[in-house]
């Protein structure tokens, strides 16, 4: 009999497993009273448009082509959208957390005496409370990324408002603060989206610099090619969204190892050309949060707006990617051991879905599934049924 529920015990947590990896967990329910708070009347009604329907006519958005302009080819800026940094800073911001490797994450920048924007998935923060408010409490800006990382203009305005508030809701349990930034997933928003934001007292927050490290996290080379996106921006400027911005705002997945263990190189790096790092609040010089200020004694250096962008030594050229790369990866496993405990003692209020939840984003096949407290006394009291009349 032990061998049989031993298997059926097996069989029965590998099924939920393989039916919940998938990423993100979408939301079940969408609470009226989310939607009824909000003055959306400004929010243009345009229809949701569907993934994958938007047209490039050219490699860029052009103030002719917004209706078709979207995805792939990025999308229309407003004025209030925030791209780019002023002269000589740089904004190191990290999406998709938190994940198994954001603790290691936070010791190497706790280290260089860097400070990140973290934009944060929800139902991803439910499962790692206590790294983010570690992050928030060292000084680290937490923004918004919703809460299950959807194509936001495939949904209804209901949606996008629950896919938001949701996260709010979780965010401020866990740390105290809302936060009045947000990424739209992929990029991805028209100006019904933009609007909805911003009716709910969010901006905009997009980037200039693409690392491009959820493509070629995969890859052998993958260390060397994310320091050399960096490279690159520094040396040529970028092509993406370009506004104008003389300072950087960069794309990077706190998803990926070789992502976090390739930090000491790019802050090197970027020392060396004499920039100063930044929050990305700091870069549109408007509030980080909608009701409160960042944590006492956490401020990042002073900007220098007149910093110049000197060569650095070339014996320091590629140095550092030696000994980041070098790092015993080892470590992965035990980075998500010390993790996994962390959500046990944490409930969402009522203002967060209690759902199955699971770390990363869609498509990410290294994601490790976790489960809600309220889950397991489900799975046990099944499993002790079964024991008691197998």
């Amino acid at each position: 009999m032990h061998i049989q529920s031993a298997s059926f015990t097996a069989m029965f947590l590998f099924g939920l497993a393989s039916a919940q990896d998938a990423g993100p967990s979408a939301l079940a329910t969408i609470d009226p009273a989310w939607v009824s708070q909000y003055d959306l009347s400004s929010v243009p009604d345009t229809a949701p448009r569907p993934v994958g329907s938007g047209t490039c006519p050219n490699s860029q958005c052009g103030p002719g082509d917004c209706e078709n302009c979207w995805e792939t080819c990025g999308n229309c800026p407003l004025a209030d959208d925030i791209y780019g940094c002023q002269t000589g800073q740089w904004a190191l911001t990290f999406d998709d957390g938190p994940s198994q490797y954001t603790s290691e994450l936070l010791d190497i920048l706790a280290s260089a005496n860097v400070k990140a924007t973290f934009q944060i998935i929800g139902s991803n923060a439910v499962q790692y409370p206590d790294v983010v408010k570690r992050a928030y409490d060292e000084g680290h800006q937490i923004a918004s990324h919703t809460w299950s990382h959807p194509h936001l203009m495939s949904l209804s305005t209901e949606q996008i408002v629950a896919e938001v508030k949701a996260t709010e809701n979780a965010l401020l349990n866990i740390t105290g603060a809302v936060p009045a930034y947000i990424r739209p997933p992929y990029g991805e928003a028209d100006d019904r989206v933009k609007a909805i934001f911003k009716a709910m007292g969010y901006h905009t927050l997009l980037w200039n610099m693409d690392t491009l490290d959820w493509d070629i996290s995969d890859k052998n080379e993958s260390a060397s090619l994310i320091l050399d996106s960096f490279k690159s921006a520094i040396v040529s400027g970028t092509e993406l969204n370009a506004h104008n911005d003389l300072g950087f705002i960069s794309l990077q997945h706190d998803l990926y190892i070789d992502t976090v263990r390739q930090t000491p190189a790019i802050a090197q790096l970027l020392d060396q050309y004499s920039f100063h790092f930044v929050l990305a609040y700091e870069c549109a010089n408007l509030a980080p949060y909608q009701n409160t200020a960042m944590p006492s004694g956490t401020s990042t250096l002073t900007p220098n707006p007149s910093a110049s962008t000197p060569s650095p030594d070339d014996n320091n050229d590629g140095d550092s990617t030696d000994d980041t790369t070098d790092t015993d990866t080892d470590t992965d496993t035990d980075a998500d051991t010390d993790t996994d405990t962390e959500s046990d003692s944490t409930e969402p209020d009522s203002g967060i879905p209690v759902l199955l939840k699971k770390r990363g984003i869609p498509g990410q096949s290294s994601s490790t599934l976790t489960f809600d407290p309220s889950f397991w006394t489900i799975v046990i009291g099944v499993i002790n049924g079964y024991l008691m009349f197998a």
